[in-house]
């Protein structure tokens, strides 16, 4: 589906586009090509390439030529390997970091949660090449995780008390906390027959880490479409704990602890008033990679890449930092509290 390109076929690249944008698109604008420069200085071999050595401005959309695939056409590009230089990869992980951007941007799920429920956060982002596919990271990175009294809770509780006799840590799935690092891993691929970009599953986080978790990759043909068949997902939150699911069935199934002494509803997602909303993508977002942290960027760098980061929302001015990459931090919201598993944890188990 992808071509690899080597140094002396350089003349293909002509043929060889993805895409970014002139701005940050909203759902109404136009995508466009990024343009740089046709000789590329310090070229470095087998990096994914957005960019139009042609033309370098923006250009009209041409109409979709395969309106009823799955997925979603990117007006203007292709996919392939192609060679560009080290600043339009400041993070070094083979991808073009304006490419990153339009990935996550576009494929950024739809999240439905009771209206009442406090779902307010600072999410994050990061993209990487897997083979010939793509993982997009939404580090949601919610301030805080409101417990529940619901039946699940009070069920792995006293399972976890249980256990905690026999030396396995006491755990109390109703207490709420400071910060919630839940999370979603986007699988997309390209379609060259019909040009169109299209979800191949996701991973789903829910209470990843502890006793309860149901964390597990769910197949692209098991979700809801919003727009178009393969493109953003919906995804259900439940209430107060802020898991993620595909459906309200699997979120509110029954769940055997010691057979049918100790059951219990996974989570609660039926809600009294709708909330929907898609995750928040920005360019100054991206987590970046863990090849280059932010304390390696150059200086003047256009790289937007986080290793530690301050409030932007509501605990702006504090001063305290969330560490992403690092491991055996902990994330607490950017709140001086408890600190839950951390997405260093996280970024690791999902390979970035």
């Amino acid at each position: 589906m992808f071509t690899k390109v080597t140094r002396p076929l350089f003349g293909l690249l002509l043929a060889v586009v993805l895409f970014a944008a002139c701005t940050e698109p909203t759902p109404t604008e136009p995508l466009a090509r990024q343009a740089t420069a046709a000789v590329i200085p310090t070229p470095q071999p087998n990096v994914w390439s957005c960019y139009d050595p042609v033309d370098p401005h923006c250009l009209p959309v041409p109409p979709d030529p395969h309106p009823s695939a799955p997925g979603v056409y990117l007006a203007n590009t292709e996919a392939g390997w192609a060679e560009v230089s080290q600043g339009n990869d400041v993070d070094l992980d083979g991808l073009d970091d304006l490419c990153e951007y339009q990935l996550a941007y576009n494929f950024r799920p739809l999240m439905r949660s009771q209206v009442t429920d406090d779902t307010r956060g600072e999410p994050y982002w990061a993209v990487q090449p897997v083979g010939d596919k793509f993982h997009i990271i939404y580090a949601l990175a919610y301030y805080w995780d409101w417990g529940t009294s619901g039946s699940a809770c009070s069920a792995l509780t006293q399972a976890s008390t249980f256990l905690h006799w026999f030396g396995i840590p006491k755990e109390n799935y109703c207490a709420p906390h400071e910060g919630d690092s839940e999370f979603i891993v986007a699988e997309v691929d390209f379609d060259a027959a019909t040009d169109h970009w299209y979800l191949v599953r996701a991973y789903l986080s829910s209470h990843w880490g502890s006793g309860g978790s149901a964390t597990k990759w769910v197949n692209g043909s098991s979700f809801t479409y919003p727009a178009h068949e393969g493109w953003y997902p919906l995804i259900f939150v439940a209430r107060g704990k802020h898991a993620n699911y595909e459906s309200k069935s699997r979120c509110e199934e029954t769940v055997a602890v010691i057979g049918p002494l100790l059951t219990y509803q996974r989570d609660n997602c039926s809600y009294t008033t709708i909330h929907e909303s898609r995750v928040a993508v920005t360019s100054l977002t991206n987590l970046g990679s863990r090849i280059r942290p932010a304390s390696d960027v150059p200086s003047g760098s256009q790289g937007n890449i986080h290793t530690c980061v301050v409030s932007q929302g509501a605990f702006v001015g504090n001063g305290l930092q969330e560490c992403f990459w690092r491991t055996g931090f902990g994330f607490g919201g950017w709140q001086p509290y408890n600190r839950v598993t951390g997405y260093g944890e996280v970024l690791t188990a999902t390979g970035f």
